[in-house]
């Protein structure tokens, strides 16, 4: 898709390039890009601490205030760049021998376009 090339070219990208070029708007989606990414580790960390301190449970409802507590940032470490609270959902999936495991996905809104981004991604394979 296009918006997949766009973030690997940004992947690529020398920050030189983008800090010359700001006004493409491309430095704006590589920051936001690095953002989420960050987050999104650092929520997938808690929420794996998380399920170990509470005997591998899921987090409920969706509800992924618990995991403030497992990040240096607290609170404000489960908001997006758009302010609105990160979303969990768990996906199954099966590993080379066939066992079947539950993975925790993260997910927000980006409010300048509205498209939905999932950590990690579900639809590239990752």
């Amino acid at each position: 898709s296009a918006r997949q090339r766009l973030l690997e070219s940004l992947a690529r990208a020398d920050s030189r390039e983008l800090f010359s070029e700001w006004r493409t708007g491309r430095i704006k989606l590589f920051l936001i890009q690095r953002l989420l990414t960050f987050r999104a580790e650092n929520l997938s960390l808690a929420e794996k601490a998380w399920s170990l301190k509470n005997s591998g449970n899921q987090l409920q409802n969706g509800d992924i205030t618990p995991l403030a507590d497992f990040l240096e940032q607290g609170q404000s470490a489960l908001m997006d760049p758009w302010g609105q609270m990160f979303q969990v959902e768990y996906v199954q999936t099966q590993n080379s021998t066939g066992t079947t495991n539950f993975r925790a996905v993260f997910s927000t809104t980006n409010m300048d376009n509205g498209q939905r981004i999932m950590f990690p991604d579900v639809n590239a394979g990752q």
